[in-house]
């Protein structure tokens, strides 16, 4: 039987902006986080005995902002080198040819298939042939699997490609092309990059299309297990793929429905209960959550009042369930309140009253509400800001409707209640 590993999107040393904002976060253990998963690749294909390892494209976010990025690559890679286990790589569009001006010798146990046109490399003593291009530069449009070599009937067939398929959310459509477009090829295997959530294009076992997804969730928006594909090839070409975490932190998005919910210990208890199961299902990692209230809920507007004050409830609740293991990201609500619009009072002429009816006139005209957040539209609301509040334009304009919605919600639950925690 063969074996060979398929990763793809490794992004080592990915800066992860952002971090920074969320109190609480251990921001050093996932700065470091894609280093160890690539270590746990490299156990992984060592442990298991791969022929040959594949890696599909974004082995960096671009350019090194050191050299210790490359070097750290090279020793991972010299690890395999003394196991005998080659390494096939493709660029994509994070470390395409014209974004990448540091280089540095890599060990011969590695190949780096070309930008300028696909090529072919065989590996007679397994007959198997592998075909791949790199990216050129950071854009490629074109559909470059078109311009692959036929495929050689004698030997087993694999294509690297780091591509958008028909599309995927989320990712940008680079190197266009359809399912069908592969398996016209008549490769036995396609290893794809670029998508960064796992997915079988293609399950018959005699033509295989994967994406591995990334080896370590970067952000709220890359959920669950990320990892690597070992795939098993049967003496009669059958293939099946085995997929084996690799990451160390794990990130995931806990939704609490508060529609029983009357209090806010009520809360912090069914809060906490979902952070223990979530917990259990990281399995042992480092667990990054990000606490998303939602259903039709009394507490609305105090949740939207009272923001940090039920933040800072959860972030306790989490040490409680592991000090060391577990860390909120962020609190997102999503609730509704439990009056319905209609059945409120009219409203006098105050001044509490009138910014209620602007905002319930903004949350109902999403045609006014996007005209505000033009360009013009900003320069509208900041002239009529106090001059000491001008100075968070610059954070407001990158504000979009869905998060403006929310703002909305906001402010519209402080009037209400009359009170406001310091806002994040």
């Amino acid at each position: 039987m063969l074996r060979f590993l398929h990763a793809a999107d490794i992004h080592l040393d990915s800066p992860l902006l952002g971090l920074d904002r969320y109190d609480g976060m251990p921001v050093k253990t996932l700065r470091q986080a894609g280093r160890k998963a690539l270590e746990n690749l490299v156990n992984l294909a060592i442990r298991k005995r791969v022929r040959f390892a594949i890696l599909a494209g974004d082995l960096f976010d671009g350019d090194w902002p050191d050299v210790n990025t490359g070097l750290f690559f090279v020793a991972q890679m010299a690890r395999l080198q003394e196991h005998n286990i080659p390494v096939f790589v493709i660029s994509g569009n994070h470390d395409a040819a014209n974004r990448m001006t540091r280089s540095l010798p890599y060990p011969k146990n590695v190949h780096m298939f070309p930008s300028d046109r696909p090529t072919s490399v065989k590996l007679d003593d397994v007959a198997v042939a592998l075909h791949g291009q790199s990216y050129p530069q950071s854009v490629v449009n074109d559909n470059v699997a078109r311009n692959y070599p036929p495929a050689d009937p004698g030997l087993l067939n694999i294509g690297l490609l780091h591509t958008g398929l028909d599309g995927r959310e989320g990712h940008a459509r680079y190197a266009p092309c359809t399912p069908d477009d592969l398996l016209r090829s008549r490769y036995q295997y396609w290893a794809l990059g670029h998508v960064h959530q796992r997915e079988s294009v293609s399950r018959n076992p005699r033509t295989l299309i994967e994406f591995p997804g990334n080896i370590q969730g970067r952000h709220v928006r890359e959920l669950g297990p990320k990892g690597c594909l070992i795939v098993h090839v049967d003496s009669d070409r059958t293939m099946k793929s085995e997929f084996h975490p690799l990451d160390v932190c794990r990130w995931a998005r806990i939704e609490v429905d508060c529609k029983e919910v009357t209090s806010s210990g009520e809360l912090r208890d069914l809060v906490k209960q979902h952070l223990e199961d979530a917990l259990d299902e990281a399995e042992g990692r480092l667990l990054v959550a990000r606490i998303v209230l939602t259903g039709t809920c009394p507490l609305h507007d105090d949740f939207h009042a009272h923001r940090r004050h039920y933040r800072d409830d959860f972030r306790a609740a989490a040490l409680d369930v592991d000090a060391n293991r577990l860390a909120i990201e962020k609190l997102e609500i999503r609730t509704k309140a439990t009056q319905d619009d209609d059945q409120t009072q009219t409203l006098g002429e105050d001044a509490r009253s009138i910014i209620r009816q602007e905002v319930e006139m903004l949350r109902k005209d999403n045609d006014l509400l996007q005209e505000l957040l033009t360009d013009e539209g900003w320069e509208r609301l900041f002239r009529s800001l106090p001059r000491e509040l001008r100075d968070y334009s610059d954070r407001l304009q990158d504000i979009g409707s869905e998060e403006f919605q929310t703002l909305l919600e906001r402010a519209e639950a402080i009037l209400n209640c009359g009170v406001s925690d310091e806002q994040d």
